[in-house]
């Protein structure tokens, strides 16, 4: 009896070991699997509360400390030009890029309140995505193979109230424009001549939908859906296309190369009527 109540005891001061007791494994956050190295092999990324854990295939782990209490693992993307992915952090002020093929770290001060890192891109048509950061009324991009970086002035406008919702190129010549909105004002920025261009609307009321190439030309087209019809920009050449669609509740359905030739089809869906499609190299409309 007597060892008996010695075992209960025991297991019951286990047991609160055990539940009183922070485990390392709930600590430990799988983020998900790259190839930071650049040899074709994933490497697994953990958060570790204050850190960042990469574990390799062969079970070698490296730590990256955070300084900030307050991160997030913004994006993983080649941002040096070189084989392998680096690991994007926000954290506090700080923009963190982790570069593990060479353990070096990178570290970048972002000197407003409120931000976030929304895309990587390239927008110098240079090896490496630059890192894109939002904030107030600027964008700051990031040129991590040049361990730089730039702050741009977004144009006033809608209160203060601007987005950044896209980032692909619209000229044709390498590198990526940041498309922008502020308002019902449309604005291109691009990188290498460091110019925000305006186009105008000939719409009181539009929505910006999607950027893709519809002739098959260089040079992706700004897809804008308004009231009446879809209209397009071309910033390659600076011309505009503006295909009537009516009235009514249709939407762009899709956008897709349904003919087998260069460029996209932009199908709308009209209630009651079907699809019509806008084959944008022709300049048509047609119904389907």
């Amino acid at each position: 009896m007597k060892k008996q109540i010695c075992l209960l005891l025991s297991l019951f001061i286990s047991s609160l070991f055990i539940f009183q007791t922070p485990s390392a494994a709930l600590d430990k956050v799988y983020l998900g699997s790259w190839d930071l190295n650049g040899d074709g092999i994933k490497e697994a990324v953990y958060n570790v509360v204050s850190s960042i854990e990469v574990e390799e295939a062969n079970g070698k782990k490296t730590t990256y400390p955070i300084s900030s209490a307050s991160w997030a693992l913004a994006k993983v993307a080649d941002t040096d030009g070189m084989s392998g992915d680096e690991l994007v952090v926000a954290s506090g002020k700080t923009t963190t890029i982790i570069h593990h093929k060479t353990k070096k770290i990178n570290q970048y001060p972002v000197s407003y309140g409120n931000w976030a890192v929304t895309h990587v891109a390239d927008t110098d048509g240079q090896p490496g995505g630059e890192v894109i950061v939002i904030a107030s009324n600027k964008i700051m991009i990031i040129n991590d193979r040049t361990t730089s970086f730039r702050e741009h002035v977004v144009p006033p406008g809608n209160g203060g109230f601007w987005n950044l919702v896209k980032a692909a190129d619209t000229d044709g010549k390498a590198g990526a424009e940041l498309i922008v909105t502020v308002g019902q004002k449309l604005y291109i920025f691009n990188d290498r001549s460091k110019t925000f261009k305006n186009y105008e609307i000939p719409h009181f009321s539009w929505a910006f939908h999607d950027v893709q190439d519809t002739n098959g030309k260089p040079g992706e087209e700004i897809i804008l859906k308004t009231s009446r019809s879809v209209f397009l920009i071309r910033d390659y050449n600076k011309t505009t296309k503006d295909y009537q669609i009516g009235s009514g509740a249709w939407k762009i359905a899709d956008i897709q190369n349904i003919d087998g030739v260069s460029g996209k089809e932009i199908l709308i869906s009209v209630p009651q009527k079907g699809l019509k499609i806008i084959t944008d190299r022709t300049g048509e409309i047609t119904d389907r």
